[in-house]
């Protein structure tokens, strides 16, 4: 009888470990199933700077500054296992102020090839905005470029809900001469990637958009940071540099293109009259002005973020030592004049937060 009941209690302790197994099978295949693939983005985006080649027609891509039509590219890099990755791609030329008016590249869209990704085990978001040189001295590039890459960077600590980057040496090789340029550049995160990674809705450009559909927490932590940076190019109303999406119910926006803010200090920056400022690296607040009535706990997040951000800034080799340290006296001084917000029409008798 004791031998029977040992017998069957063994039987199902195998068969419970049995169930717990399959279980266990089953969840991670369904894990494996729902995890999105890698993307192209993400291959590139094992080191801080990645070198690529771009072998294109150079006349025929930048010879026109008006151009939209596509031009057939091969885009090549190193992997992370050290093997030659290599990509028929479509370009074309992109952007308003930058496009026109550098003296540098025009700025880029890079379309990779859906059925390529696929063939390739990656993901399907295949275009991807590439930000290029704007000014012809190479030195002054680079670093202008880094500033703004640092921006992006510091705004990705801020909130995930922010275009990821990637910094680039960019060998641009001639396809008519074989001469190769070498520059440097930001890759940015393809829009439809970064609204399936942060569970967002594509949305339709609605202007002037009341504020109560805003998720507030949210859009004070993008105005704030637009201050922070002193960056006066964007506006939520217009829609002006920042992308519009939905999530649970709410509109957020994520803001890009910073390189006529303070922290870039970009020689070509343009200052509006109506912002009342004679230098580029005064701050002024454009957000909603009714934020200050309840600002305390935004104003707290930043207050938590300040160590982190001055050490992301002393660390980023990227920079010149002397960039990094004009940098950092910038943020230290959005930091000492935190509770002091700077509007565009009333720069002199500015609100205290909280009054």
């Amino acid at each position: 009888m004791n031998r029977d009941n040992t017998t069957k209690k063994r039987a199902r302790k195998t068969s419970n470990l049995i169930l717990v197994f399959l279980l266990l099978l089953l969840t991670n295949l369904a894990f494996a199933n729902s995890k999105e693939l890698p993307s192209i983005f993400d291959e590139l985006s094992y080191q801080e700077t990645m070198e690529v080649t771009l072998e294109m027609d150079m006349n025929a891509v930048f010879g026109n500054r008006r151009n939209n039509e596509k031009h057939k590219t091969i885009f090549s890099y190193q992997d992370k296992n050290g093997a030659t990755q290599t990509w028929d791609i479509n370009v074309k030329l992109r952007g308003r102020f930058r496009r026109t008016r550098c003296e540098g590249l025009a700025p880029l869209k890079l379309n990779f090839k859906k059925g390529d990704l696929k063939a390739a085990g990656l993901s399907k978001y295949d275009d991807m905005k590439l930000v290029t040189h704007c000014v012809a001295d190479k030195k002054e590039a680079k670093q202008l470029l880094v500033k703004e890459y640092l921006a992006y960077k510091i705004f990705n600590h801020i909130s995930e809900e922010s275009f990821r980057v990637q910094f680039l040496k960019i060998n641009y090789k001639d396809s008519k001469t074989g001469a190769i340029d070498e520059q440097w550049g930001i890759l940015i995160e393809d829009t439809a990637e970064l609204r399936a990674r942060i569970q967002a809705e594509k949305s339709d450009k609605l202007y002037n958009l009341e504020r109560d559909k805003f998720n507030l927490d949210t859009y004070k932590k993008v105005a704030l940071f637009q201050y922070m940076i002193g960056n006066k190019d964007w506006s939520s109303n217009r829609l002006h540099n920042v992308k519009l999406l939905n999530k649970s119910g709410k509109y957020i926006i994520v803001p890009y293109d910073f390189d006529f803010s303070g922290i870039v200090d970009a020689p070509y920056a343009t200052i509006s009259d109506e912002l009342n400022i004679e230098n580029n690296k005064d701050r002024v607040y454009l957000g909603f002005e009714e934020d200050l009535e309840n600002f305390e706990a935004t104003i707290q997040f930043y207050n938590l973020k300040k160590e982190t951000l001055l050490q992301m800034i002393k660390d980023c080799e990227l920079l010149s030592r002397k960039d990094r340290r004009e940098i950092v006296r910038y943020l230290k001084s959005f930091y000492k004049n935190i509770e002091q917000i700077h509007y565009p029409f009333d720069n002199d008798n500015s609100p205290t937060l909280g009054e």
